[in-house]
């Protein structure tokens, strides 16, 4: 009974924190509906946190540190660890979510001996060993977020995009996604990918995947669609066999290339431009729209992703699309210049490659 009446008191105390938090107006349907999700999983969370079941015959007691909306459940000779875990986690999701830490879905995690369980039907748990490093654990919680925040985003066609994405944004630094970013668009050989390359935002936005455009039809011309069917018809064994294959490789029927491209898109589906570089893409509407931009995001609903991103930034569709495109071509490599050899010296070395050359198997003809 004492401890039902606890959980009461921290239910009740997390209602008045919610409210006063942010005062509701009856029309606000959208503020209503944020408060209310976020009131369900604080009290989920806290529920979870002062359930009896923490103190687990198994395992022993366990202490509980918390870092924004992520809680780590883990047995005292471990406190060390999980501190090292959960403080680079959060650092982790500031620099994704930017400052809606508050956003974020509550999270409880359980860091766990191995073998062993906390009877915890909703927390997430680590089975740990002595010998895994910190960044093991670390990697799992920052999974285990990106699946939660994802399901949250979108439960439907865009939810691959958004879980692929999120992906990269968790674990690569941000220079580096802009550096790849930079390779995507500077290298790959798609008509569209030049484009964006070249400035028309158009493009940028088909070959990104978030334009209304069919990704099929939208992203590769009648010629590249051919390509990519060839070249997959080479490593794909049912390919070689597969009559839609021969008409569209053979006979050049684009109808047959696009069918291929929509049944079989493990074997021949390529994305223009890589999660990494779509990653790039949230992060700059998240950059953009600052404080609240991640909450919008998720309140936000429909097919059109770029609209949502552009909501969430709060800014247009050009404006997020140009901005994101010109951060990723100010990542350009810096040229180097090599300092400049005497002429005598570079003249020597020419001497000596070509008496070098002319000396091998290759060149001596007797």
């Amino acid at each position: 009974m004492c401890n039902r009446r606890r959980r009461t008191v921290v239910v009740a105390f997390a209602i008045l924190a919610v409210l006063a938090e942010r005062p509701l107006r009856a029309q606000d349907t959208d503020a209503y509906r944020s408060v209310v999700e976020r009131l369900a999983g604080r009290v989920e969370a806290l529920t979870l946190l002062e359930s009896p079941a923490r103190q687990n015959p198994e395992i022993g007691p366990l202490d509980t540190l918390t870092y924004g909306t992520i809680s780590l459940l883990v047995p005292p000779p471990r406190r060390a660890f999980a501190d090292e875990v959960g403080r680079a986690v959060w650092d982790t999701i500031v620099a994704y979510f930017g400052p809606d830490t508050s956003a974020v879905a509550p999270t409880v995690v359980a860091l766990v001996p191995a073998g062993r369980r906390v009877p915890l039907a909703a927390t997430f748990q680590i089975p740990l060993r002595p010998e895994h490093p910190v960044d093991y654990a670390i990697g799992f919680v920052l999974n285990q977020v990106r699946e939660r925040e994802v399901a949250r985003i979108d439960h439907g066609r865009w939810g691959e995009w958004f879980s692929q994405a999120a992906k990269a944004m968790l674990f690569w630094p941000s220079d580096l996604r802009l550096q790849a970013a930079y390779f995507d668009l500077a290298t790959k050989p798609w008509s569209g990918v030049r484009d964006c390359f070249a400035g028309d935002l158009g493009q940028c936005a088909r070959v990104a995947s978030v334009g209304p455009d069919d990704p099929v039809t939208g992203h590769f011309t009648v010629e590249e669609r051919r390509r990519i069917v060839e070249r997959a018809r080479r490593d794909v064994l049912p390919l070689r066999r597969s009559a839609a294959a021969a008409r569209c490789v053979d006979d050049g029927i684009d109808s047959a290339c696009v069918e291929l491209f929509q049944q079989h898109p493990a074997w021949i589906r390529e994305d223009p431009l890589s999660p990494m570089t779509r990653a790039t893409l949230i992060h700059t509407a998240l950059d953009l729209g600052g404080e609240g931009a991640f909450g919008r995001l998720v309140a936000s609903e429909g097919e059109d992703v770029l609209a949502r991103l552009a909501t969430a930034a709060g800014v247009s569709q050009d404006t997020l699309l140009a901005t994101w495109q010109r951060r990723i071509l100010a990542e350009r490599p810096q040229s180097t210049t090599l300092p400049r050899l005497p002429g005598w010296l570079a003249f020597l070395w020419a001497v000596v490659f070509t008496v070098a050359a002319t000396r091998s198997t290759r060149w001596h003809r007797g």
